[in-house]
């Protein structure tokens, strides 16, 4: 089969999974380019199988990959995810940190009584408090 025929045949191609499952090659790529490029390129991270499926995604592959715009919108969904993979972090510059300063008393001056903060405790909560609630024939403690 030559290649014009073989590329009309994968046109004809029905998509066997996913949300467009039944729509033909050549339908998915005219109105879903984005989502043809997304299983084109993860169908190649994929191992190698004779599963149905799989065979399904690398007929795909292989019809987007015969058209210009196919293998273009490939490549971006290949540069976006190694985008999104690698992140651009900005170079984190550390400074050193000053050695905490101790205030000493000058000679000149007699040390006098030193302010130490009032120290308050918490509150203490009051009490639980227990009730009982009938509701039909059951018995429920609650704790206030």
């Amino acid at each position: 089969m030559d290649d014009g025929n073989q590329l009309a045949v994968l046109g004809m191609s029905r998509v066997q999974f996913g949300q467009f499952r039944g729509q033909t090659f050549k339908w998915l790529l005219e109105n879903a380019l984005g989502y043809s490029a997304y299983i084109s390129y993860e169908v190649q991270r994929e191992a190698r199988s004779d599963a149905p499926l799989y065979i399904n995604k690398m007929l795909l592959k292989q019809y987007m990959s015969a058209f210009d715009e196919g293998r273009r919108a490939i490549a971006m969904k290949e540069a976006e995810k190694k985008k999104m993979t690698k992140p651009n972090l900005p170079a984190v510059q550390t400074r050193p940190t000053p050695a905490p300063t101790v205030a000493t008393a000058r000679p000149s001056q007699a040390p006098g009584p030193v302010a130490t903060p009032s120290k308050r405790s918490a509150p203490t909560p009051p009490p639980q408090q227990k009730r009982q609630c009938t509701e039909g024939n059951y018995k429920t403690q609650i704790l206030l």
